[in-house]
C-alpha cells in the first residue's frame, strides 16, 4: 500500500474529457446525473449543437433531456412540387459514349471533334451523333459485345 503522501503526489488535475483542458476558474467543472465530470462550457455546447446524440452523455450516453426535433421546414420534401424544383436546379454533368469511335462526348460540349486520323466525313458523324440517344445501360452493353442493342 502507498503512503498518504505517494498517494496525493499522484493525484492529477480533473481534466475536461471533451476538449481535455484541466478545470480552472474559467473552465467550470460540472457533473451530469450520470456521474460524469464536463466543463460547462463544452458540454453546452455539444447539448446546444442540434447533432443527433447532443442530448446524451458523451461518454455513458445516457439520455440526459428530449431532443428537439429537427426543423426542416426550409429543406424540401421528398413528395411534392419542391422536390421537382430541387431536380431542375441542378446542373448535371452526364457522359454520352458515340457508338460509332467510343469516345466520351460531355453533354456540355456543343459538338464532337472526331480525331484527325477519322476517314469519315465530319458532318455526317455529327449528324448521326446529334440523332443517336442511348439508353440506359447500352453503352455498357456496346463495349462488351460491340454491337448496337437496337
Amino acid at each position: 500500500m502507498v503512503t498518504k503522501d505517494e498517494f496525493i503526489e499522484q493525484l492529477e488535475p480533473l481534466t475536461c474529457s471533451i476538449c481535455l483542458d484541466e478545470f480552472d476558474t474559467e473552465h467550470v467543472p460540472i457533473q451530469l446525473p450520470c456521474g460524469h465530470i464536463f466543463g460547462h462550457h463544452c458540454f453546452v455546447m455539444q447539448a446546444e449543437s442540434g447533432q443527433q446524440n447532443s442530448n446524451r452523455c458523451p461518454l455513458c450516453r445516457e439520455e440526459l433531456f428530449e431532443q428537439e426535433p429537427d426543423d426542416e421546414s426550409d429543406e424540401p420534401t421528398i413528395d411534392g412540387d419542391e422536390s421537382d424544383e430541387v431536380i431542375e436546379d441542378h446542373d448535371l454533368e452526364i457522359e454520352f459514349y458515340y457508338i460509332a469511335h467510343e469516345e466520351p462526348v460531355s453533354s456540355s460540349e456543343s459538338e464532337y471533334e472526331p480525331d484527325d486520323d477519322d476517314d469519315v466525313d465530319e458532318d455526317d458523324e455529327r449528324e448521326e451523333m446529334r440523332n443517336y440517344k442511348l439508353l440506359p445501360g447500352e453503352a455498357e452493353e456496346h463495349r462488351k459485345t460491340g454491337t448496337k442493342t437496337r
